[in-house]
Order: structure tokens, then C-alpha cells, then sequence
């Protein structure tokens, strides 16, 4: 039970931080992340990294375009005070989110076999946040 939420925990932070989504960059090409270069891979790694996350590319795209109508249309029913519009747009949003985290999950779990065993340790391990993001969090000496 342990395992498994620190497992749910973690799929997600990765579902809240974006850290594996595949956005597209000049060319089409899937952006750098912020989790890849922390983990400090190596060229043949970031070549099978870089390969997977292409592949959910179409995919993640399509699923940030329904969570940004999704988000617009949770906006527009909470300005009408309509608490069943509210809830009914919530749970559209809900879905796709969790469709989203599901998806994410997947391509995370076809990337684990490339990475190290020390890679694994750090990938379990939170990110930092953003700089200036409240006084309480500390991390690698900010």
C-alpha cells in the first residue's frame, strides 16, 4: 500500500509539473524538460528518451488542447453560478486530466528501462520548485 501511493504521489506531481510533456519546439521536435536534464541522461539515453516522448507527442498535444477548452469551459460555467453547469464541466475536466495522467504514466513507464538504477532513485525524487516560490521551500542551497 505503501508502494502504491507513493507511486500515485508521484504520477501526480508529474501529471501537476508537466515534467514529461512532450511540447512541440521549431521542427516539431519535443522540447527538452526540466525532469530530463536533471537526471543528467546520456546521448544514447536522450536519443531513447527523445524517441518515446515523440511518439506520445500527437497524443499529449491533443489532450493540452482538450484541457485548455475544458478549463475555458469550467470558467465560463462557474460565471453563470450554476452549481450543476459547474459540476458538469468539472468532471469533463476530470476526465481528461486523468486520461492525461494515464497517458503520461505509460510513456514514463516505457522511459524507465533506459535509465540507471541512481536515475530511478532521483526520478522518485520531488523536483525543485520554481525559484520564488514561497519561503519554505528549500532546495540545493536557493
Amino acid at each position: 500500500m505503501k508502494k502504491l501511493t507513493a507511486i500515485l504521489a508521484f504520477m501526480l506531481l508529474l501529471a501537476s509539473q508537466s515534467l514529461w510533456a512532450a511540447h512541440s519546439g521549431p521542427g516539431d521536435e519535443p522540447e527538452a524538460c526540466p525532469m530530463l536534464e536533471r537526471l543528467e541522461l546520456t546521448k544514447a539515453q536522450k536519443v531513447q528518451v527523445e524517441a518515446i516522448m515523440k511518439q506520445y507527442q500527437p497524443q499529449l498535444r491533443q489532450s493540452r488542447d482538450q484541457v485548455h477548452a475544458a478549463r475555458g469551459e469550467l470558467q465560463q460555467a462557474m460565471q453563470t453560478g450554476s452549481e450543476d453547469k459547474i459540476r458538469k464541466a468539472h468532471r469533463k475536466l476530470a476526465a481528461i486530466q486523468e486520461d492525461e495522467l494515464v497517458l503520461r504514466a505509460r510513456m514514463l513507464n516505457e522511459v524507465k528501462p533506459f535509465l540507471t538504477d541512481a536515475q530511478l532513485r532521483q526520478l522518485n525524487e520531488p523536483p525543485c520548485p520554481p525559484k520564488g516560490h514561497g519561503r519554505f521551500f528549500r532546495c540545493g542551497g536557493r
